[in-house]
C-alpha cells in the first residue's frame, strides 16, 4: 500500500511538525490494545496508507484528519501533490496563512488532548523552520523518547519503522515560494 502525507506550511516557510507518541490506544475512534508505532518518539508529519481509489489530496487530508481531529482545509489551501520514490508515497503540501497558524496549532493539540482525533499517534504539534526540520529528521532516530520493549516491537514488525526518509523527501520538496498545482 502506498503511503501518503500532509505537509503543511506557513508564509515564512515553516513546517508543522507532529511529535509521534511511542504507543496509541484508539484507531478509527476505537480502542484498541495499546501498539507501538511506526517513528515512535519521533517529530513526522501526519500521513499513513493511500486508501485504494483514493487521490494524493483526499488521502493526505482524510489522514491529517484522523491524527489531529481537523480539517485542514478549514485553515490552509492545498497548493501542490507531488509523487515521489515511483509512487511509494505521495503528499499533498497545505500553505496555511499567518491569521490561522495559531488556531490550527491550538485547535490541533487541543484535539489531541481532549482525544478528538480518531487515531491516536500524535503527542503534540508545533511549528519549526524549513531548515530545523530537516536536520531534526536527517539526524536519525533517536530512543529518547521510546521504552526498549518498544524498539523491539518495531524491529520486527517492519523494517521501516526508523526510517525517517520518507518525511525529509517530502518536506526538502515542499512547494514554498513556488505556484505550481500538480492535482
Amino acid at each position: 500500500m502506498a503511503q501518503v502525507y500532509a505537509v503543511v506550511y506557513d508564509e515564512n516557510g515553516r513546517v508543522l511538525m507532529a511529535f509521534k507518541k511511542a504507543k496509541g490506544e484508539y484507531f478509527h475512534g476505537e480502542k484498541t490494545t495499546p501498539t507501538t508505532l511506526n517513528s515512535a518518539g519521533q517529530l513526522v508529519v501526519p500521513g499513513g496508507g493511500l486508501e485504494f481509489g483514493e487521490s494524493i489530496a483526499d488521502g493526505s487530508r482524510r489522514e491529517f484528519r484522523e491524527e489531529t481531529g481537523v480539517d485542514i482545509l478549514k485553515y490552509a489551501d492545498l497548493v501542490a501533490t507531488k509523487k515521489f520514490s515511483k509512487g511509494a508515497f505521495g503528499v499533498g503540501y497545505y500553505k496555511v496563512s499567518a491569521d490561522y497558524e495559531w488556531a490550527l496549532e491550538n485547535d490541533i493539540n487541543g484535539n489531541i488532548l481532549n482525544r478528538h482525533n480518531s487515531d491516536d499517534e500524535l503527542h503534540q504539534v508545533g511549528w519549526l523552520s524549513h531548515s530545523q526540520a530537516v536536520k531534526t529528521l536527517k539526524s536519525g532516530f533517536s530512543d529518547k523518547f521510546v521504552g526498549k520493549d518498544d524498539i523491539m516491537a518495531l524491529k520486527k514488525r517492519s523494517k521501516y519503522a526508523f526510517d525517517l526518509s520518507w518525511y525529509v523527501i517530502a518536506i526538502e520538496n515542499y512547494p514554498y515560494g513556488k505556484q505550481t498545482m500538480n492535482l
